[in-house]
C-alpha cells in the first residue's frame, strides 16, 4: 500500500504514515489544523506528507482520487448527509482499499454526565 489519506484532525497519523514511507495526506475542514499540520510536517522533515482544507461533506474529493486507506476520526457525526459523506470516501478508495471510520457513542453514560466537555 502506499497512498494513506486521514479525513481527520488526527494528523498525527498522517506524519508517521509519511515517516514509515507512505505517501500520505489529511485534510481538515479548519484552515488553523492545517497550517499546524504543515508547520508540524516541515519541522519533522516529512516532504512526502500533504494537508489542506477540505468539507468532504460540501465537495468530493476528485475524480483521480484513488487512496489504499482512509482513516476518518470523529467526523461523520458532524455531516448533514453520512450516506453522502460515506459514499464519497468510497468513491476516493482504491480498489481492494481499507476504511477505518470511528465515531463517539453519544449513549455512553460518560457522555449523558459529561455532555460535551466528554473526552470520546
Amino acid at each position: 500500500m502506499k497512498n494513506f489519506r486521514a479525513e481527520t484532525a488526527e494528523l498525527g497519523l498522517v506524519a508517521a504514515a509519511a515517516a514509515a514511507g507512505f505517501d500520505a495526506s489529511g485534510c481538515d475542514i479548519s484552515p488553523y489544523i492545517v497550517a499546524r499540520a504543515r508547520c508540524l510536517f516541515q519541522s519533522l522533515g516529512l516532504p512526502n506528507a500533504a494537508i489542506f482544507v477540505h468539507n468532504l461533506d460540501a465537495e468530493p474529493l476528485g475524480a483521480n482520487s484513488a487512496f489504499d486507506v482512509i482513516q476518518c476520526n470523529d467526523v461523520i457525526e458532524h455531516s448533514s448527509d453520512p450516506t453522502r459523506f460515506l459514499a464519497r470516501l468510497g468513491e476516493a478508495l482504491a480498489p481492494g482499499g481499507l476504511l477505518f471510520l470511528d465515531t463517539p457513542d453519544f449513549d455512553d453514560q460518560e457522555f449523558a454526565v459529561r455532555g460535551m466537555s466528554w473526552h470520546h
